[in-house]
């Protein structure tokens, strides 16, 4: 049954009497509301950093609920911050995972060999093997370290563009 007017919003009266709400993240204002006991995010990294810091932050304080965050690393974004947090021992109240594909029982080591090679390295990296990489989504790959480089050295190729879908890379 729909709980609103809003595109992607449902929700299932349990036998116990309970609410299981499922809501669209496009816009916190969309989550802002009641206290909430436990919240579920699939691919938690896409979702704007503001939905969990204006919404559903302060909705889980109300009634000490619990967030199970799922999703792929996205380079080091705000999820890499909340995963941070479950690898400090001394953050009692978090935890947090890394489980890259190849623990998956239903996922042949067969196909993780292919993908390793029909897939760029930092994609497989981040998208098999579950890293947080800092490069990840940026056009420019190695920026930081042209940056800091000598100066008086010419560089002769810088990339401009790169292609995923065909490896190919230009450059000027």
């Amino acid at each position: 049954k729909r709980s609103s007017n809003t595109k992607g919003d449902y929700s299932i009266l349990t036998k116990y009497n309970t609410y299981i709400e499922a809501k669209t993240g496009d816009e916190p204002k969309f989550l802002v509301g009641e206290g909430l006991d436990e919240v579920i995010i699939d691919e938690i990294g896409l979702l704007k950093k503001e939905c969990w810091g204006m919404a559903l932050r302060p909705a889980l304080a109300d009634r000490m609920g619990k967030l199970y965050a799922v999703g792929t690393p996205k380079g080091k974004n705000w999820l890499y911050s909340l995963y941070k947090k479950g690898q400090n021992p001394l953050n009692l109240n978090w935890s947090s995972l890394n489980m890259p594909s190849s623990i998956n029982p239903y996922l042949a080591k067969e196909e993780i060999e292919q993908m390793k090679e029909d897939m760029m390295e930092f994609m497989y990296r981040q998208e098999i093997l579950a890293e947080f990489i800092e490069e990840a989504g940026l056009v420019f790959k190695g920026i930081r370290d042209w940056m800091l480089t000598d100066a008086t050295k010419p560089i002769t190729m810088v990339p401009y563009i790169y292609k995923e879908y065909n490896r190919e890379c230009k450059y000027i």
